[in-house]
């Protein structure tokens, strides 16, 4: 917080405002933003024409809008009622997910087969002293791209911590996921483009499935079929039974029975493609 701003608030507000305004400031400050501050510096400088109790509301306004403007940014949209003392919560705890002493945690949570809004709290409830009810209160929306940035953050930060033994551990699971892409032909996996910017093998099968959520729906079935089925053979859960752990989850991502059932019945037939080439050894479709 500037010092002009703090100066006036010692004489125009209760320690609890200023506090809480602190706090907000200490946040923002912590993301580095430029000139945020100027907004508060023009708001003193009409002070002398202004109410003193409007003035403080304005700086209230004024910083919620800020908090909210960024937070919609990180693709979480918080409550309209939402205070600002819960606002700094949510981005603290958003900014903590970077430098959280024990990533594997946080990569455990965005395995919990949730909504993204309830995945979110249940993050944040390991890098701030809430719990996932308290937080969840306070946010109306969050977005896929969220979700995925979290594990593509957090999985980068895990691959640099694991011990060097890690490149033979995860070698089945590039192994099967070659040996699937070449089963599958010119399909499109989506895991492709993730693999490519940081996510690694050998995690919770839920992980990979929480990177794409509800657009699976969105997709032809073929190809529903052949992206689940690779997120589940390289997943530690998935490995040794796709089928079971693709069938214990695909309803938190496809609401639609229709293309449920379609998508259910491609994934037996593809799952069991695959197994005949493994075990014949016949091969089709570009080696």
């Amino acid at each position: 917080m500037i010092d002009i701003l703090r100066d006036y608030l010692a004489g125009a507000a209760s320690p609890e405002f200023t506090q809480t305004i602190e706090e907000a400031h200490a946040a923002l400050d912590a993301l580095e933003l430029p000139d945020y501050s100027d907004d508060f510096v023009e708001i003193l400088m009409t002070d002398d024409t202004t109410d003193q109790g409007q003035t403080v509301q304005r700086i209230y306004d004024t910083t919620r809008d800020i908090l909210v403007t960024l937070l919609k940014a990180m693709g979480v949209e918080p409550n309209d009622e939402a205070r600002v003392s819960h606002l700094t919560t949510l981005l603290s705890g958003l900014h903590a997910i970077e430098s959280y002493q024990d990533p594997h945690i946080i990569l455990q949570h965005c395995a919990m087969d949730l909504h993204p809004e309830e995945l979110l709290a249940e993050v944040l409830s390991v890098t701030t002293s809430h719990t996932a009810e308290e937080l969840l209160v306070d946010i109306h929306a969050v977005s896929q791209r969220t979700i995925r940035k979290i594990i593509e953050i957090t999985s980068d930060r895990v691959e640099l911590e694991e011990p060097e033994d890690h490149a033979a551990a995860r070698q089945k699971y590039l192994d099967a996921y070659r040996r699937f892409k070449n089963h599958i032909g010119g399909l499109d996996l989506i895991l492709d483009h993730y693999i490519a910017s940081g996510i690694d093998f050998g995690h919770p099968f839920m992980i990979y499935a929480n990177l794409v959520g509800r657009a699976f729906e969105g997709m032809p079935v073929q190809n529903i079929a052949a992206n689940l089925v690779s997120m589940a053979i390289i997943s530690t859960d998935g490995f040794e039974s796709p089928r079971s752990v693709i069938k214990a989850h695909i309803e938190d991502f496809i609401n639609d029975l229709d293309i449920l059932t379609k998508a259910d019945i491609a994934i037996g037939d593809l799952l069991l493609k695959c197994e005949i080439k493994e075990t014949t050894g016949i091969k089709h479709g570009p080696q």
